[in-house]
């Protein structure tokens, strides 16, 4: 597996921006305000431009800049402009540049580089720059092969790929003032323009890791905390742009594991991002809360042990309801004092949607009128709990409801819809289909494409008439909506767009069938999620003719047929791929956190030109959910290892402990990588390439499980 944990990191966001430019309208003269090395400074210069292989770059919110003579480019823009593949390391804080068979190293704060393991020098160290990684052009481009020229006149950094020239033109001069201006030295200055830094201080604090946001319970007051190893000795705020809230923690190494959060029905922001903002010379840990509105109160403060930071939301009272209909959309409008988001759901007997406000006082009428409504039955207002206001509408059970925000208001639409005689209950998350026609449900046919996130079921004839057409939006955890069709038989269909891995079960009664929605290890003993390692435009490494994308599906499609085939109910197996496509590393241990109970990736090996090297081996980390008496991934990992070896008579070369490789890092359920053979070496690659010894792979992984299983305690 050369170089293979290059590959096993996720292509994520590099940081946020802070970024207020103002160019003025009668030069090509930027001023900025750059944030780096813990304070701002002010930056007026003429602008940069980029060019790769002839093509204009857009380096969206972060524009080139030079500083100290040397031009700093966003490493994500420029290289993905030439097809290479940018990574970050959060935690060495490393961007990793993959193009064809190069790989290129660079650390913020090191101005030593590697190309290939080999190290090259760069005149200035990569750095970051309003929470993004700027770095030197010449020397990465250089490194990558790459003819890099610089036009002083136009302003032009014209980067070539070997063998491109591109467009052969000078790209177009940008236009030139009247009066060209000198651009001044840039200044730290004195007071920040962004909004004003607040300063808070611990003297018994020290370094710390920021481990993770507490985010409010349902119904509680809307308070984020930030959870640290230890008492933190400084933190900053800082209103930016009237819709960021920037929070830097000091001597705070970056721990998180979910570095994006979004946070849904919360009145005051969208989500919190997390970023190290700077590593010399103090690290800083930046936290940015994105408000919705500048209007928004809020208060931060060191938790009562210093060993946090709590940002609290003022209530937002909610202050009108307003009804309106055209005949046939009914329109329901509720204003709150803030900007306001509602979590929608639907509840039956009687059938009805409500929604709740979160951290807000309600001054709404009990019973407003519902005079001129035409699908709107009744409304009741109130203070559902100390923190949430509810308003509950009762409609038909085939109504259907978009919600949409608008300001400070909160618009909810109800139309009758074509469905009929069909209902979903969040709270249950279960269907509800009346028997106007009998329907055999053991006839009912299922089809789960759920590399897709779509499950379909096709009833035993038409019931068009009993349950109508149409699309049901449910948006909760699991659903995006159910759609009810025809298929061209004339079949009814039932097509469920999902958002994570669902199973479902059939019930029914005398008056109803009801469809169960539920989460895999709701339904079955033990869940596996199967991985085959890379795959399409990531062949994984190579050798003797063999490319290990096609060797590992080779496997897992032998491996999953015999969990598929076996007549059996209590496993069920999952895929991250069942053809050559590539999910995103990230993806893969998100299904497996989301639906299983382990994961289980399939590799080869490679230490090629060296062909000595052979046998099996299994990698793992262990997890801090890992506890005694329960499946580990030590456990699952040892437990292949001793079953593909004593399969193929291959060399055992052990267990290995790894914590670089992002599926393990990003699993919560016991996860292995299983190496099982080396692609280098002839006799494994030759071994492995036999359609009966990859029989032999699958079926010990099954036995594996098996015995796992029914030994060991999965959950």
């Amino acid at each position: 597996m050369k170089c293979k944990f290059l590959k096993k990191f996720a292509a994520i966001t590099l940081a946020f921006t802070m970024l207020m430019p103002t160019v003025a309208s009668a030069a090509p003269i930027v001023n900025y305000t750059l944030v780096y090395d813990g304070a701002s400074h002010a930056y007026s210069a003429e602008e940069v431009y980029i060019s790769v292989n002839g093509k204009d770059v857009d380096s969206g919110d972060m524009p080139p800049v030079v500083l100290n003579n040397r031009t700093l480019v966003p490493a994500r823009a420029v290289f993905e402009a030439m097809g290479a593949e940018v990574m970050w390391n959060g935690t060495t804080s490393e961007v990793f540049i993959s193009k064809g068979r190069d790989v290129v190293v660079i650390q913020v704060g090191n101005n030593k580089g590697t190309k290939n393991g080999e190290t090259f020098t760069m005149d200035v160290p990569p750095m970051i720059i309003n929470d993004r990684t700027v770095i030197p052009v010449r020397a990465v481009s250089e490194a990558l092969n790459c003819d890099v020229q610089w036009n002083g006149d136009t302003r032009y950094v014209i980067i070539n790929e070997d063998g491109k020239s591109g467009n052969t033109e000078t790209p177009e001069t940008p236009s030139t003032p009247e009066t060209p201006v000198t651009p001044e030295t840039p200044q730290t200055p004195t007071t920040p323009t962004d909004g004003e830094i607040k300063t808070y201080t611990n003297p018994s604090g020290g370094s710390v890791n920021v481990n993770s946001v507490s985010l409010p319970a349902s119904g509680a007051a809307e308070s984020y905390t930030i959870n640290t190893s230890g008492q933190i000795s400084k933190y900053t705020t800082q209103l930016v742009s009237g819709n960021r809230l920037v929070v830097d923690i000091y001597d705070a190494t970056l721990a998180m594991s979910n570095n994006e959060i979004s946070v849904a029905n919360s009145s005051n922001i969208t989500g919190i991002r997390s970023g190290q903002n700077q590593v010399t010379p103090q690290k800083i840990t930046r936290v940015v809360f994105d408000l919705k509105s500048a209007d928004s109160d809020y208060g931060v403060s060191f938790t009562s042990d210093k060993k946090g930071i709590i940002v609290s939301f003022a209530k937002n009272d909610i202050t009108s309801i307003n009804m309106t209909s055209n005949g046939k959309v009914d329109t329901v409008t509720v204003t709150g004092k803030y900007a306001t988001s509602g979590n929608v759901f639907k509840l039956t007997n009687p059938d009805r949607v409500v929604i709740d406000f979160p951290n807000s006082n309600s001054n709404l009428p009990e019973n407003p009128s519902v005079s001129g409504l035409n699908v709107i039955t009744a409304i009741r207002t109130g203070q559902f709990d100390e923190n949430t206001t509810r308003v509950t509408l009762e409609v038909p059970s085939s109504a259907e409801v978009n919600t949409y925000s608008s300001g400070n208001s909160f618009k909810i639409d109800v139309s009758k819809g074509t469905l009929d005689n069909i209902s979903y209950n969040s709270s249950t998350r279960t269907i509800t289909m009346k028997k106007i026609q009998p329907i055999n449900i053991n006839s009912i046919a299922h089809n789960d494409d759920y590399i897709n996130l779509k499950y379909t079921m096709t009833l035993p004839g038409n019931y068009t008439s009993s349950y109508g057409y149409g699309t049901y939006n449910v948006n909760d955890s699991y659903l995006t909506s159910f759609t009810l069709g025809t298929n061209s038989a004339g079949n009814t269909t039932i097509t469920f767009n999902e958002k994570q891995i669902t199973a479902y079960t059939i019930t029914e009664d005398a008056t109803n069938v009801y469809i169960k929605v539920q989460n895999p290890k709701e339904k079955y003993d033990c869940v596996v999620m199967l991985d085959a390692g890379h795959g399409y435009q990531d062949p994984g490494t190579s050798g003797n003719g063999f490319n290990e994308k096609d060797l590992n599906l080779q496997v897992l499609l032998k491996t999953y047929a015999l969990f598929e085939n076996d007549g059996k109910d209590d496993v069920k197996v999952y895929a991250t791929r069942l053809d050559d496509s590539y999910p995103q590393n990230a993806t893969r241990a998100q299904k497996a956190n989301e639906s299983a109970d382990m994961f289980i990736s399939i590799h080869m090996n490679s230490v090629s030109p060296n062909a000595i090297p052979n046998g099996t081996e299994l990698l793992y980390k262990t997890h801090s959910t890992d506890v005694a008496g329960k499946l580990t991934s030590q456990i699952l990992a040892q437990t292949l290892q001793n079953s593909i070896v004593g399969a193929l008579g291959t060399t055992d070369r052990g267990l290995k402990h790894r914590t670089d490789l992002l599926v393990l890092n990003s699993t919560k359920v016991p996860a292995v990588i299983i190496e099982a053979v080396f692609l280098s070496n002839l006799g494994d690659a030759q071994k492995i390439s036999n359609s009966a010894n990859q029989q032999k792979v699958a079926q010990a992984i099954y036995d594996s499980v098996y015995y796992m299983k029914n030994n060991y305690k999965i959950r």
